[in-house]
C-alpha cells in the first residue's frame, strides 16, 4: 500500500482553508463520537440528517454529506484527510483562499450528483470533492512529486504525481466497472471519486487555459510544450512527420533510406555535399607533437680568436614554417628564406647564418 506524506511544490502561504476544513471534519466527527458514548444523540441520526440521498433529494445535503464520515471506523475519516493534507495546499495556494473554498464545495457537489446518476443509496465522505483537488493538482503540478510511504519495506520514495494520480483514477474505473457488472460488492461510490478527477483537472486546465490562473513551468501547459519541442526535435533529426507520441525507436535504415528518396537534396545542400567530398578529410589529431620531417640537428664550435672564447652550440633550431608540430595535417610549403634566394641550397641553415653574422661583425 502507498501512503502519500507531502508533495515537492510547498505552498507560499499558510492554507488557512484547507486547515479549517480539516478541522471542521474532525470536530463533528469526534463530536458525535462524545455525544454517542454520553447517550446524548445518536450517530445515525446526526448521519440521516445530514447524508445525501438520491431518492430523496434535498439540495443542501449535497455540501452538508461532504462534512460526515462513516462513524463505525475511523480510516474513512483518516484516509480523506490525509489526502486533502498533501494536495490541498498547493491547489489552494494557486486558486486562492476563497476561490479554493469554492472549487472544494463545487467539486463535492458535482461528485454527488455524479453517484446519483448511477446508485440509489446514500453517500457520505469527502472523497468526491478531494478526488476533486486531486484531478486539479494534476492540471496544476503535473511535473511535481510526491513522497511515499511504503508499507511493504517501510521506505519512502519520491513518486511523479503523474504516476500516482493516474493510478489512483484508474483503480477507481476499474472497480467502478466490476461493480456494474456485480463482480464486486462494496460500499464505496467510485463514480463520485471519478466524477471529482473529471471536474478537477478540467476546471483546473480551463482556468490556465485562460489565464485566470498565472501559468508557470510545472503545469500541464508547459508539459505540452515540452512534448512539442522533443517532436519538432526528432522531426528535424529524422525528417520525418511530427507526432507527440511518436517512439525514437522507429528510426531504422530503410524508412531513412525511403524519406530521402522522397525528399531530395537542395541545390544548396548538393553544394555543400560535394564540397565536402572534394576537401581532403583531415586525420584526427593524436595529441602529440610528432612533426612530419624531423629537424636535423646542428653542432658548431667558435674559433679561439674569436673573442668569444668559447661558444659550442648542440641545439635544435625551430622548425620552419612548413612544419606543424602539434597536428598530422599535411605541412605547409615553405615560406621564402630570408637570407640568399629561395633554394635552401644557396644557404645552408638560417640559423648558422645568422650567427656567422655576428662574429664576422665582432669582429
Amino acid at each position: 500500500m502507498i501512503i502519500p506524506l507531502r508533495t515537492d511544490r510547498p505552498p507560499r502561504r499558510t492554507p488557512v482553508v484547507t486547515q479549517a476544513i480539516i478541522l471542521i471534519n474532525v470536530a463533528i466527527y469526534v463530536v458525535g463520537l462524545i455525544g454517542q458514548s454520553f447517550n446524548a444523540f445518536s450517530v445515525a441520526t446526526l448521519v440521516n440528517h445530514g447524508h445525501f440521498d438520491p431518492q430523496h433529494f434535498i439540495p443542501w445535503q449535497l455540501f452538508t454529506s461532504l462534512f460526515l464520515h462513516d462513524p463505525s471506523s475511523i480510516w474513512h475519516l483518516v484516509f480523506n484527510m490525509l489526502f486533502l493534507w498533501v494536495f490541498g495546499p498547493p491547489v489552494e495556494d494557486r486558486l486562492g483562499r476563497v476561490g479554493f473554498l469554492c472549487f472544494y464545495l463545487m467539486g463535492g457537489a458535482l461528485a454527488n450528483l455524479a453517484h446519483m446518476m448511477i446508485e440509489t443509496a446514500p453517500v457520505i465522505g469527502a472523497s468526491g470533492a478531494i478526488a476533486a483537488v486531486s484531478g486539479s493538482f494534476l492540471a496544476l503540478h503535473p511535473r511535481s512529486r510526491i513522497i511515499c510511504f511504503f508499507l511493504i519495506g517501510f521506505g519512502t520514495m519520491a513518486i511523479p504525481s503523474l504516476l500516482f494520480i493516474a493510478l489512483y483514477f484508474l483503480i477507481d474505473v476499474l472497480r467502478q466497472t466490476m461493480s456494474m457488472f456485480g463482480a464486486t460488492m462494496d460500499n464505496v461510490a467510485y463514480m463520485a471519486h471519478i466524477a471529482g478527477y473529471i471536474f478537477g483537472f478540467a476546471l483546473g486546465f480551463a482556468l490556465l487555459g485562460t489565464g485566470v490562473v498565472p501559468r508557470d513551468d510545472y503545469d500541464v501547459f508547459f508539459l505540452f510544450k515540452q512534448w512539442r519541442r522533443r517532436s519538432a526535435l526528432r522531426q528535424l533529426n529524422r525528417r520525418s512527420p511530427p507526432g507527440v507520441f511518436e517512439s525514437a525507436s522507429a528510426d531504422t535504415g530503410d524508412r531513412l533510406a525511403r524519406a530521402k528518396l522522397h525528399s531530395p537534396m537542395t541545390d544548396a545542400q548538393r553544394r555543400e555535399a560535394d564540397l565536402r567530398m572534394i576537401s581532403p578529410a583531415r586525420p584526427p589529431s593524436t595529441g602529440s607533437c610528432s612533426p612530419s620531417r624531423p629537424p636535423p640537428s646542428s653542432s658548431r664550435s667558435v674559433s679561439s680568436n674569436s673573442p668569444i672564447t668559447s661558444m659550442s652550440s648542440t641545439s635544435t633550431p625551430r622548425p620552419r614554417s612548413g612544419m606543424n608540430c602539434c597536428s598530422n595535417t599535411t605541412p605547409r610549403p615553405p615560406r621564402p628564406w630570408k637570407y640568399g634566394s629561395s633554394s635552401p641550397s644557396s644557404t645552408p641553415d638560417t640559423f648558422s647564418s645568422r650567427r656567422r653574422l655576428a662574429v664576422s661583425s665582432r669582429r
